[in-house]
C-alpha cells in the first residue's frame, strides 16, 4: 500500500511539473515581430489596416503596429507579400512609403512637400501634392505596376485651387509615375482606385460632385488601360465606393448606400457590371479586402461608437457570391475605414 501511494504521488508531481512548463511563456519576440495575441479563429494570412493614424499588422491570430508617428493611412501588401505600402501624410503633402513585409526599412518613394516655400505660404500648398488610394498589381510579364491618386496640397490664399485627385501609374515602386492617360477626360475627383490582379484594369470611385458640397455622390467606374477606354459600372442615386477585386479578377466587391437610409453595404458584380448582389446587411460596412483564396472576405464595419475588422466566408452555388455570417476579427473600435484592408499569405 506504501508503494502504490508512493506511486500516485510520482505521478501527481509529474503532472503538476508538465502543467507548469506548459504554463511558460515563450520568449518574447524580437524588434518588428508580431506580437500580442488578438483572435484565434478561422483566419489566416496577414492583414494591414489603420488604427490610430498608424499601421497595424494582423498575422494569424497576432498583432503589431508598424508605424508610430501618425499619418499613416491605406497600407497595401505587394503582389507577393514580400512588402507594404503606405500613405504618409503631413502639412499639406502626402508621399507613399515602402517597408518590407515586418515594417522595417522603410523608406519613401515620392516626395511632394514643397521645399523651395515657406510652409505657411500659399506657394508652399501650390506646389505640394497629396497621395491617395495606392494599388500594386504584377502584370504577365513578371513587371509591377502601383496605380495612385495624386493632387495638389489644398487650398490658400485667396486662391481657388482645383485639388481633385487624378489617377497615376508607376512601373514598380522606383519606377517615375506618369498620369493615366485613359482618365484624364474625367475632370472630376477619382478616388479608391484598385487594380486588377492582372494589373490590366482599374476601377474606381468618380465624383462629380462639387467638393464643398454636403452631399457627394460616387459611382464606381472601370478602365482599361491597354484599351484606352472607361466606362461606368454602377449608377445608384446614393453612390458607390471602395472597390476590391477577387484574387480570380471575376468578381468586385465594394461599399453602396441604398434606398437614401443612410446605411451602407457590401455588394458583389461582375466586372461588367452584371450579377450585382448585396453580401451584407450590417449598415456601415466599407473596406472590403478579399483573402488570398478568394474563399473569404474582411471588411470594416461600424463597432460601437467606432470601427472594428469583421469577415464573412463565401460561397459561389450557381454562380451567385454569397456570404455567411459576419464575424469579428479582433476587439477594436479604431480602425480607419477609409484606409480598408490588405490581405496577403
Amino acid at each position: 500500500m506504501r508503494g502504490m501511494g508512493r506511486l500516485r504521488w510520482v505521478a501527481s508531481l509529474i503532472v503538476l511539473l508538465a502543467l507548469a512548463a506548459c504554463g511558460q511563456p515563450e520568449p518574447a519576440p524580437g524588434p518588428g515581430a508580431v506580437a500580442a495575441a488578438a483572435n484565434e479563429g478561422p483566419v489566416h494570412g496577414r492583414l494591414l489596416f489603420t488604427r490610430g493614424g498608424n499601421v497595424w499588422l494582423w498575422a494569424d491570430g497576432q498583432e503589431a503596429r508598424i508605424t508610430r508617428d501618425g499619418g499613416a493611412m491605406q497600407p497595401r501588401w505587394s503582389p507577393d507579400g514580400s512588402q507594404m505600402l503606405w500613405v504618409q501624410r503631413g502639412d499639406s503633402f502626402g508621399d507613399l512609403w515602402l517597408a518590407d513585409a515586418r515594417g522595417g526599412d522603410a523608406r519613401p518613394l515620392t516626395a511632394h512637400q514643397s521645399t523651395r516655400y515657406p510652409v505657411d505660404s500659399c506657394d508652399y500648398v501650390l506646389n505640394s501634392f497629396q497621395v491617395s488610394g495606392p494599388s500594386w498589381a504584377r502584370l504577365a510579364d513578371g513587371s509591377d505596376r502601383i496605380i495612385y491618386g495624386r493632387a495638389p496640397g489644398g487650398r490658400s490664399c485667396q486662391k481657388r485651387l482645383d485639388n481633385t485627385f487624378s489617377l497615376w501609374v508607376a512601373s514598380g515602386p522606383d519606377a517615375p509615375p506618369e498620369q493615366v492617360a485613359v482618365t484624364l477626360p474625367l475632370p472630376g475627383h477619382i478616388e479608391g482606385a484598385a487594380l486588377s490582379p492582372d494589373g490590366t484594369r482599374v476601377a474606381f470611385a468618380y465624383d462629380t460632385g462639387d467638393p464643398d458640397s454636403a452631399k457627394r455622390t460616387t459611382q464606381l467606374y472601370i478602365a482599361d488601360l491597354a484599351a484606352g477606354s472607361y466606362r461606368a459600372l454602377t449608377d445608384g442615386p446614393d453612390g458607390a465606393y471602395d472597390p476590391a477585386w477577387s484574387p480570380d479578377g471575376s468578381w468586385i466587391v465594394y461599399a453602396a448606400r441604398r434606398q437614401g437610409r443612410g446605411a451602407t453595404d457590401l455588394w458583389a458584380m461582375r466586372p461588367d457590371g452584371t450579377a450585382n448582389y448585396r453580401l451584407t446587411d450590417g449598415g456601415a460596412d466599407r473596406g472590403p479586402a478579399f483573402s488570398p483564396d478568394g474563399n473569404q472576405l474582411a471588411f470594416v464595419r461600424l463597432n460601437g461608437t467606432g470601427y472594428g475588422l469583421f469577415y464573412v466566408d463565401l460561397t459561389a452555388p450557381n454562380g451567385r457570391l454569397i456570404a455567411g455570417k459576419a464575424q469579428k476579427i479582433g476587439e477594436y473600435t479604431d480602425v480607419d475605414p477609409g484606409s480598408g484592408i490588405s490581405w496577403a499569405r
